[in-house]
């Protein structure tokens, strides 16, 4: 009380009338703004339930702070990025059987931005991946294309890191400092602190770009639960759906893609932001390329783009999931006498329109000898019927033995035991029994 009225009177004497009474509001008003926020925190903390081990500390306060009010216009648009990308990462963790909340070190670490670039350690892309770390778990850089940047090769990558890590430590939040900070360096820093494999606890002695990052990870976690409640609200990310998910091994620029495949160049850069120089090099490996287009749309983008032979994908950006493939092959065609564009395209069950766009041809008109490219999708073959079951099922009643069972099929009961696993003679009534014919 008494600071609040030595403050009134400093400002009475050094300013205006009026201005006084509106900083010891201000004054007032941001110690109550601080403890509404920690309230809200630590009831979101008691309802938070992960094995990623939150400790609300001064660290994760500062970050939290600093999300929701220093730098509120960037994670209110990392928020917008996370509700198209993390169904996607979800689905991809838990095949992993991985903690979903893991999808927050993406948020935390690079604002969901496919070309951030750390400039403390060289890191890129979505989920920070380091050059060190980048190569050693299998994403390609280049001077044409960085997979770094590629968010759904790089959440692969990072499921096969943080796994590997998990495997040493035991633990996520040691997982994330090994994977920012390098495992050397967290190895000396949890030696130096009696080997405790408490991150809290060493978290001191790593670089501290780890320790920050992991404290958004953990502020971001909690912000996430009650977004209205911080006063957050992420903006609208707008991306496609679905895709053609293609590997080209030819030559190819983004500009000559859009104009082909009329897709905007914005979107195919959205889509495809590994290739730096917006160039598909001609080197000997395949390269993914992203298209927009459902499987019944992907003949089409397929035939326009005119690569060949090659496979086409329907990968689905919700689940990460490929629903379809289809293959399409090169066909040449020689006119011959007589022939016209509509009896050719009638052959093989194909547009005219298609064919002067595979050949670049103006009109209808074809000459005697002429060749023709024509691209066809192949069909697979069909499934093979399965086989019929070369077994029978006895289910297995009160008072049935194996001896009794063998004797009834005319088989031994090794046979039984054989066909069916198991180590010993004893069975329960309803075990189902796999009897050879």
């Amino acid at each position: 009380m008494w600071n609040c009225y030595l403050l009134h009177i400093l400002c009475k004497k050094a300013l205006p009338p009026m201005k006084p009474k509106l900083i010891l509001l201000f004054f007032v008003l941001i110690p109550l703004l601080g403890t509404a926020q920690d309230s809200l925190t630590q009831r979101v903390l008691k309802e938070y339930s992960n094995p990623l081990r939150l400790n609300w500390d001064k660290s994760v306060k500062t970050a939290i702070h600093d999300a929701t009010v220093h730098r509120k216009a960037r994670t209110e648009d990392a928020f917008g990025k996370a509700a198209y990308f993390f169904p996607i990462f979800d689905s991809l963790f838990k095949k992993a059987n991985l903690p979903t909340d893991l999808s927050y070190y993406a948020l935390a670490s690079s604002g969901m931005q496919f070309d951030y670039f750390d400039t403390l350690d060289g890191a890129r892309g979505i989920w920070h991946f380091n050059y060190t770390q980048a190569r050693l778990f299998d994403l390609k850089i280049t001077s044409y294309i960085d997979e770094r940047l590629d968010p759904i090769l790089a959440t692969h990558a990072f499921i096969r890191a943080i796994k590997e890590y998990h495997k040493i430590y035991q633990n996520w939040e040691l997982a994330l400092a090994a994977f920012i900070s390098t495992a050397p360096d967290l190895n000396k820093a949890i030696h130096y602190h009696g080997d405790t494999a408490n991150y809290w606890v060493v978290r001191e002695d790593l670089n501290p770009n780890a320790s920050t990052i992991i404290a958004r990870t953990f502020a971001v976690a909690l912000v996430h639960r009650d977004l209205p409640g911080y006063g957050l609200k992420p903006k609208t990310f707008n991306a496609p759906k679905s895709a053609v998910r293609i590997y080209i091994s030819e030559w190819y620029s983004m500009e000559l893609l859009a104009t082909k495949s009329k897709v905007p160049s914005q979107t195919l850069a959205f889509l495809n932001p590994s290739y730096k120089r917006h160039i598909i090099p001609d080197l000997k490996d395949s390269f993914l390329l992203y298209l927009p287009a459902a499987l019944k749309d992907s003949i089409d983008w397929v035939k326009r783009i005119r690569f060949s032979p090659y496979d086409a994908e329907y990968y689905d950006e919700d689940d990460g999931q490929v629903h379809g493939k289809v293959t399409i092959d090169t066909l040449e065609h020689t006119v011959k006498d007589g022939e016209t564009l509509q009896s050719i395209a009638t052959i093989y069950l194909v547009k005219v329109e298609e064919i002067q766009e595979w050949n670049t041809l103006d009109g209808e008109e074809v000459i005697a000898n002429q060749k023709l490219i024509i691209l066809k999708e192949v069909k697979p073959p069909a499934p093979k019927p399965k086989p019929a079951p070369t077994y029978r099922i006895h289910t297995v009643r009160s008072g049935d033995t194996l001896s009794g069972i063998a004797a009834k099929y005319r088989c031994s009961v090794n046979d039984i035991k054989k066909w069916n696993n198991l180590r010993s003679t004893v069975i329960r009534p309803g075990q189902r029994l796999k009897i050879n014919k």
